[in-house]
């Protein structure tokens, strides 16, 4: 009779394997997850063909306004800047997704001459760009004045700032080489020469706009321009020219310069009755310098009717 010892031995136990069930390749859940997908697919397929229809794409840019900018330069900065998809998927020159006021503010920070832009919709493929250019009201020149001392026994007559033992001196070309075009809102737009004569106002300062980034900001104040053009008005009404240049020291804030097509100087208090001052000068003009213009350096105005003025040698 066998025992519990002989029961267990080894050989004689069976050790049954577990049965697994065979999962099918495609169930309900992963046949629902591919179908998700698929139809995911569709969707996003047709909503790009949707939104890349040709019909509401922008193919003409239309501008008007521009004096001396290109007019192709502008459209390929709009085409440049309608160009691609958003996100792969929204196209940026698709005509209902186009903000306006973005094209408008990137065109005209880009490009200083223009002053105003307006971009108008023509559903549905076209734009129509209106431009107002910026007008050229004088050449900035910001650079250094020569200072030269001066000695008083060569004055026809003593001007209190040469007294002092300096005068403010004539600057040269080379001292004034960083130019640029200013127009009456006081904003700088466009590099320029520097210039001689009197073909085009010239505004000189020894004090250089404080924007790192000059071009299409506004670099001066336009009270200034308003005063400087007031008395550019009433030079020419009293003293019958034009002016050639006016002249900003930043060591005299209240005072201003202006060159004569002959090439003396004036200098008067800013801000004050321009009209009188200037009767003083003419008064001078006529009476003392008569024919002695092409040797006068300059005229000092800025105290009432004491007039000084300095004759070269």
């Amino acid at each position: 009779m066998p025992t519990d010892r002989d029961y267990w031995k080894p050989d004689r136990v069976v050790m049954r394997r577990k049965a697994h069930t065979r999962r099918a390749l495609f169930n309900k859940n992963r046949i629902l997850a591919l179908l998700s997908l698929i139809l995911a697919g569709f969707l996003w397929w047709g909503l790009y063909l949707l939104l890349h229809l040709s019909a509401v794409q922008v193919v003409s840019i239309e501008v008007s306004g521009t004096e001396t900018l290109s007019q192709n330069d502008i459209q390929s900065s709009l085409e440049s800047l309608i160009a691609g998809d958003r996100w792969h998927l929204v196209p940026r020159r698709n005509i209902f997704f186009i903000s306006t006021a973005s094209l408008e503010k990137t065109l005209k920070s880009s490009v200083p001459t223009i002053a105003e832009v307006h971009i108008k919709k023509v559903f549905p493929r076209a734009l129509d760009v209106t431009i107002r250019e910026r007008e050229l009201w004088a050449i900035y020149c910001a650079g250094e004045y020569a200072i030269e001392i001066v000695s008083t026994s060569t004055l026809a007559v003593a001007s209190p700032v040469e007294i002092a033992g300096l005068a403010n001196g004539r600057p040269t070309e080379s001292d004034f080489s960083n130019c640029y075009m200013l127009d009456r809102d006081g904003v700088l737009y466009q590099p320029a020469p520097s210039v001689e004569g009197s073909l085009l106002l010239q505004v000189r300062s020894d004090e250089f706009p404080s924007s790192n980034d000059l071009l299409g900001v506004k670099s001066l104040d336009p009270g200034l321009i308003v005063n400087l053009a007031l008395l550019s008005d009433e030079t020419r009404e009293v003293l019958g020219f034009g002016v050639s240049a006016f002249e900003l020291h930043k060591n005299s804030p209240k005072d201003v310069w202006f060159e004569a097509p002959e090439r003396f100087r004036v200098v008067l208090t800013r801000g004050s009755d321009y009209r009188e001052a200037l009767k003083t000068v003419k008064t001078v003009l006529d009476n003392q310098i008569r024919d002695r213009r092409n040797a006068l350096e300059y005229i000092d105005a800025r105290f009432g009717t004491r007039v000084y003025y300095k004759l070269r040698p």
